[in-house]
This record gives C-alpha cells, sequence and structure tokens, in this order.
C-alpha cells in the first residue's frame, strides 16, 4: 500500500470518527428537546448522560444493580468480581445496603462525584419499571434515612436551645 493510500484511509477514519462524534452529540440534543416518555425513561437517561455509548459503564451498571438486588434479599454472591474504581469492600459488604453505600457504589460504577444524576437514574429506573424490589428497597431506604438524619437534627438543636 502506498503513502497516498494510507494518507486517503487515515483521513476517512478521522472524517468517520467525527460524524460518529456529531451523531452522538446530536442523540443527545434530541433526548433533551423532546418529553421523556415515563414507559421509556432510563433509556432516555443513559442517552442524556453518554452512558448508552459507553459499553464498559454499562457492564459496571449491571454489576452494580446484581451485587445489590442480591444484597438486599440477603443471599450470598455466587461470584465475585474486582471492578476498578469500585470499592470491593464497600460492594461485597453482607446484608443490605444504605442509601448512601447504593448512592456511592452506583456513582463509582458510573465515574461521577455527581449525586443527582445517580438519583434521576433510580426515579428512570423506577419510572420504567425496572428493577422494581431494589428501587422500591433503596427509596425506601432514602426515605428513612432522610427522617433519621431530620430527626437528629431536632434534638442537637433541642440540646443547643435548651
Amino acid at each position: 500500500m502506498c503513502e497516498e493510500e494510507i494518507r486517503r484511509l487515515k483521513s476517512e477514519l478521522q472524517d468517520l470518527r467525527d460524524e460518529i462524534l456529531l451523531l452522538r452529540m446530536a442523540i443527545i440534543e434530541l433526548a433533551y428537546a423532546k418529553v421523556t416518555d415515563p414507559k421509556f425513561a432510563y433509556f432516555d437517561w443513559r442517552i442524556r448522560y453518554g452512558v448508552a455509548f459507553d459499553e464498559e459503564k454499562i457492564m459496571r451498571l449491571n454489576w452494580v444493580f446484581h451485587v445489590l438486588t442480591e444484597r438486599i434479599k440477603e443471599e450470598p454472591i455466587e461470584r465475585i468480581k474486582s471492578i476498578p474504581g469500585i470499592s470491593d469492600a464497600v460492594l461485597y459488604r453482607k446484608g443490605p445496603p444504605t442509601y448512601r453505600e447504593a448512592l456511592t457504589l452506583l456513582m463509582q460504577a458510573l465515574g461521577t462525584k455527581n449525586e443527582i444524576m445517580v438519583e434521576e437514574l433510580i426515579e428512570s429506573l423506577q419510572s420504567q419499571g425496572i428493577l422494581r424490589d431494589l428501587v422500591d428497597f433503596l427509596c425506601d431506604r432514602k426515605r428513612s434515612e432522610v427522617k433519621a438524619r431530620s430527626e437528629d437534627s431536632e434534638v442537637e438543636e433541642e440540646k443547643e436551645n435548651g
């Protein structure tokens, strides 16, 4: 193959990469421009946050969902799989997770510190009816933990005032 042919192929490859990037951006813009159908809220969430285009994030997220689901059932995890960036000690801890643990694990799976993104993920799963047992459990845990923090704040306030 001559150098001219190699240059031409490299140019075509770059053009294709640019086109793929533009298509991804257009898909994300379309996801924001339309009203989300609750029946497809999770799929919409994946597109809006770019997760749909990242096979590694999808795999990591699905594994965390699997382990969290097993933990709420209090069933032993059959297979331990280390995932870079996700704390094995937290992921494979015995017993049901706290809401904070689940939030942390999901953020680690997605490689983000954006809690709102993960809370929207949980809301989208709930809206679409995916992973109902896990989502219901997490929503209950969130309510319980928020209530407990609120009660702790009231006790602290009473101590300071009283």
